[in-house]
């Protein structure tokens, strides 16, 4: 009996889902029987012995699994009968994906192997960990590969690796041709092992395997350019305006590297092709009418049993109408961020401080068209797809017989900002007429293009720029559809509180903007902008001088918004009877905006319905310290009758005048209030921190100002009580710096050796009470 593969995948932003559709179609196209579901369908799947379970698991904020898997995760951890009694026993391989430059690297897929091996279950692959900080397309390449030799072999009968192979396809056979002399090896297997996976050629790639300790974390490969980075080496990079027109680039490469190659290893497999596509000329929808309308990749509204309301997803997004724009920042700051106020009646959607929404943002028409003229095709001309193979289109970006135009399938749906995957540059190497083309197309998609792959990456192209560079590829519309991802969403943190208007949400965004490395054909370098911020930012009136208000009551402006599924950067149960401490710079301060409007709202009109009665207490904290730098604000308004429940907010910024995003709330949050229904008196804040990295002669940044005597002493104690909850918002290299921080003072004030207050910090990980929300 032929073995049966189940693919159960958890992904956040399309890296592990896109690994997992790959394997999907590679194992259907050699007719073995797969199932493909997300980890939480988990129940949608057959356990039997003839069965190889594939997990296949991203990582998202900090140590997360992602929105699609935690019920699955949550379930095999608690031991659940019906996870536990399904796997024991059976046969697993498993991926895990990850940055090792964060503090908890491809946890979900450590657990998830802990757990398996605890319950008996048979790893007959051994696990891998994508880093993305080093060669994670290779040690993808390799584990997939691993897995096909265990099936190959499995479906033989036979225990050990079968030998490699001298005999060459067709295809191989072809590419040899095009690259003149380069022995191509593609067959060769003899440095892949079942139990243990390298990379062949270029560098060398240590994996850890599920033996491994648990010390970092991981976000999934980043193709999502829109957030937040405080860091001032990039200043140079940010430009301050919108070209007009969308002028590709002529992308870099090292032509040494193939020149010294002698020998092509592994160059990705062609995809396969399974869609048909019919005419359907008789739409008669114009550029502009499809603009107008906004078509979205609508599914049919599903209602909820339990609550008869209508549910929104990426599918089904929700209109949320523009009540209000701003601009927080000075005209002459170095980043543009706006804030948006929204309605959400309609929405039912009963959101907590610290919630966060996704928007659905199409691709800018700035791009769009001149990538219709480049591929030859007529923007109001229309298509309709259709397959007999409708177990291979799980991520087609449109949906099977449903008419479109072409316009609308690249403006609405078709991903082309993103860094194209290996395959899709083999796919295009199928249609370059020149060989030099051809040849460097399929160097990229080799072992030994592995650095040129990323020398590609850290440019940013878009599809236009890679045809641009690839003068004479043509591929036809069905080659881009079949092997093309759709749209991710962006999300983004609530700022408002849902105390006194449940259906009013705003948030901030930054306008996200960078150079390009590379030159175009007017020879200078032009700036791109982040998919999402870009579209807001040309959709949007606000005004460009700070504190002055757009109202958008009047007009019918609305945004495809959606609300996340998993939110757990929130407050903790009764949060008036916690110590919570908050640090981000820059729009990190978002959820904490949030956070505090909350407890200012509560303090002021909060009851028992809202909070457990609180007694006041006679003792009074002490207050963290700013530092004495003018541009930072201290809260001295203690007293007697205070709760010693302290807030307090480290936040950093360039500029007091021109970025500091919270200088409307600083004197509103100074204040003390006394709830006489919840029978306390408590400050808003209980102090305040700002760093300005451009301004002053204080600390530049979070970390620093931690570190400082009058701070880290009182930090140090707090991060000891039982009651405390940190929360750290920001990019990666941030928050790095402030738990680096977080050791040093409790290192410093607590007699703590450095292991030690690493695993304290470990210890309030676990017990959530010390969360991050990181990106980047």
């Amino acid at each position: 009996m032929p073995l049966s593969i189940n693919i159960l995948y958890g992904s956040q932003n399309g890296t592990a889902r896109h690994v997992a559709e790959n394997l999907d179609k590679d194992l259907s196209s050699e007719n073995i029987p797969t199932t493909l579901l997300t980890l939480n369908e988990y129940k949608n799947v057959e356990y039997t012995d003839n069965h190889l379970n594939i997990i296949i698991i991203s990582t998202t904020g900090d140590g997360e699994p992602p929105d699609n898997a935690i019920h699955f995760y949550n379930g095999l951890l608690s031991g659940n009968e019906f996870i536990t009694s399904s796997l024991t026993n059976k046969r697993y391989g498993l991926l895990g994906l990850g940055d090792s430059y964060f503090t908890y690297f491809c946890k979900p897929s450590k657990d998830i192997d802990t757990k398996l091996q605890e319950i008996g279950s048979k790893k007959v692959i051994d696990t891998a960990f994508g880093d993305d900080a080093k060669n994670l397309d290779e040690i993808i390449e390799n584990w997939v590969k691993s897995v096909k030799h265990y099936i190959k072999n499995t479906s033989k009968g036979e225990e050990a690796l079968v030998s490699p192979t001298s005999s060459t396809s067709s295809e191989e056979e072809k590419i040899r041709d095009i690259m003149e002399g380069i022995e191509l090896t593609n067959n060769s297997e003899d440095n892949i092992s079942i139990y243990t996976t390298e990379t062949s050629g270029g560098d060398s790639v240590d994996i850890t395997t599920g033996n491994g300790s648990i010390m970092d974390m991981e976000s999934e490969e980043e193709e999502d350019d829109d957030y937040d980075d405080d860091d001032d080496d990039d200043d140079e990079k940010k430009v301050e305006t919108i070209d007009i027109e969308y002028i590709p680039v002529m992308l870099d490469f090292d032509k040494k590297l193939l020149s010294q190659i002698t020998q092509l290893k592994h160059v990705v497999k062609k995809p396969i092709s399974y869609l048909n596509l019919s005419s359907a000329s008789n739409l008669c929808r114009s550029v502009n009418y499809s603009r107008t309308q906004e078509i979205y990749p609508l599914l049919p509204k599903k209602l909820n049993s339990d609550h008869n309301i209508l549910q929104y997803s990426e599918n089904n997004p929700f209109p949320a109408k523009i009540l209000s724009t701003q601009c927080l920042t000075s005209r002459n700051a170095i980043k543009k961020t706006i804030q948006v106020t929204m309605d959400i009646t309609g929405l039912d959607w009963n959101y907590q401080p610290g919630y966060a929404f996704g928007i659905i943002a199409p691709n800018s028409d700035k791009l769009v068209l001149p990538l219709l003229k480049r591929l030859g095709l007529d923007p109001e001309d229309g298509f309709r797809a259709i397959t007999t193979h409708e177990n291979l289109c799980s991520s087609l970006p449109v949906m099977l017989n449903k008419n479109y135009t072409y316009y609308e399938a690249f403006k609405y749906f078709i991903n082309i900002n993103s860094v194209p995957k290996k395959s899709f540059l083999r796919m295009l190497a199928e249609y370059c007429t020149d060989k030099e083309d051809k040849k460097q197309l399929y160097f990229l998609c080799s072992t030994q293009g592995a650095p040129s792959y990323r020398h590609l990456k850290s440019q940013y192209p878009s599809l236009l720029d890679i045809l641009y560079t690839f003068k004479s590829c043509h591929p036809p519309f069905v080659a881009i559809l079949e092997n093309s991802s759709r749209i991710a969403p962006r999300y983004y943190s609530i700022t408002s509180s849902p105390f006194h208007n449940p259906n009013i949400v705003s948030f901030m965004f930054n306008v996200e903007s960078y150079k390009m490395p590379a030159s175009s054909k007017d020879g200078k370098a032009h700036a791109r902008y982040g998919l999402c911020t870009g579209w807001l930012e040309e959709k949007l009136e606000y005004p460009s001088i700070p504190d002055c208000i757009v109202n958008f009551r009047s007009r019918s402006v609305t945004l495809p918004i959606f609300p996340k599924i998993v939110n757990t950067f929130v407050l903790p149960p009764c949060p008036l009877e916690k110590s919570i401490i908050m640090a981000g710079p820059g729009t990190g301060v978002a959820p904490f905006i949030s956070f505090i409007e909350y407890k200012r709202h509560l303090l002021e009109d909060g009851t028992i319905e809202h909070h457990p009665k609180l007694r006041t207490s006679t003792s009074t904290s002490t207050a963290i310290n700013t530092n004495t730098d003018t541009n930072s604000n201290t809260n001295s308004n203690t007293n007697s009758n205070i709760n010693t429940n302290p807030w307090l907010l480290f936040y950093g910024c360039r500029s007091m005048v021109k970025d500091c995003l919270i200088k409307d709330y600083a004197l509103l949050w100074r204040q003390t209030l006394t709830n006489e229904r919840l029978e306390c008196t408590q400050a808003i804040l209980n102090d305040l921190v700002i760093t300005t990295s451009r301004e002053g002669h204080g600390p530049k940044y979070i970390q620093d100002a931690m570190k400082l005597s009058e701070n880290g002493r009182e930090l140090s104690r707090q991060l000891k009580e039982r009651n405390t909850y940190i929360y750290v918002c920001g990019n990666k290299s941030m928050c790095k710096g402030i738990h680096e921080a977080l050791v040093e003072v409790l290192h410093h004030y607590q007699e703590m050796s450095v292991e030690e207050a690493e695993n304290h910090l470990d210890i309030l990980y676990k017990e959530k009470r010390y969360l991050r929300d990181i990106w980047g």
